[in-house]
């Protein structure tokens, strides 16, 4: 890998009765690791990792969950 810039890892965040699966720079993707994250006043701590993309794939599949109907449906 190259520059962690450009990878993002999916990670479970957790901040008290609170949980998130999300995107977050490579860096920062370290369980037990603490975030304070834009538009939240809690802590997030990262509880588990997931698997590491490219941030411009990441960004080409963002929203592909418009598609899934469309392509589950018979």
């Amino acid at each position: 890998m190259s520059s962690n810039d450009e990878y993002y890892t999916q990670c479970e965040l957790r901040s008290g009765k609170y949980k998130d699966v999300a995107w977050i720079p490579n860096c920062f993707a370290e369980i037990g690791k603490k975030l304070l994250i834009d538009g939240y006043k809690n802590v997030w701590t990262v509880t588990q990792v997931f698997t590491t993309e490219k941030k411009e794939i990441i960004n080409l599949k963002s929203r592909d969950y418009l598609k899934q109907r469309e392509a589950s449906d018979i």
